[in-house]
C-alpha cells in the first residue's frame, strides 16, 4: 500500500476529505450568525475598536449587560475592552469572511 493510500485511509478515517479534495461541503450562514451578550459589571465601560478589519461592529445595551450589533459582514480582529477605574480587560474577537476547513 502507497503512502498516498495510507494517507487517504486516515483522512476518510478522521472524517477529512480525500487527498487532492479541498472542499467537501458548501456551507453558509444567511443572514449572519448570533452572538451571546457581553457582561461585564455595573461600574464597567465597555468599547469596542477593529484592530485590522472591515465593517462597522458596535456594543448596544448598558451595564451589565451589552449586545454585539453589527449590519453588514464583518471581517478581521475586534478588541472589546472593559473598563473600570483605572484596569481593564480585553477579549479579541477573530471574523473571518471565508474560513476553512484546518486540517491538523
Amino acid at each position: 500500500m502507497s503512502q498516498n493510500d495510507l494517507d487517504q485511509l486516515l483522512r476518510q478515517a478522521r472524517g477529512s476529505a480525500p487527498s487532492g479534495v479541498t472542499v467537501f461541503a458548501d456551507l453558509a450562514f444567511a443572514g449572519g450568525v448570533r452572538t451571546g451578550p457581553v457582561t461585564a459589571s455595573e461600574r464597567s465601560e465597555l468599547s469596542v475598536e477593529a484592530i485590522v478589519g472591515t465593517g462597522e461592529l458596535r456594543l448596544e445595551g448598558a451595564a451589565p449587560q451589552w449586545r454585539i450589533v453589527a449590519t453588514t459582514p464583518l471581517t478581521g480582529r475586534w478588541r472589546i475592552t472593559a473598563t473600570e477605574g483605572a484596569d481593564d480587560v480585553q477579549k479579541v474577537l477573530v471574523l473571518e469572511e471565508n474560513a476553512r476547513e484546518r486540517l491538523s
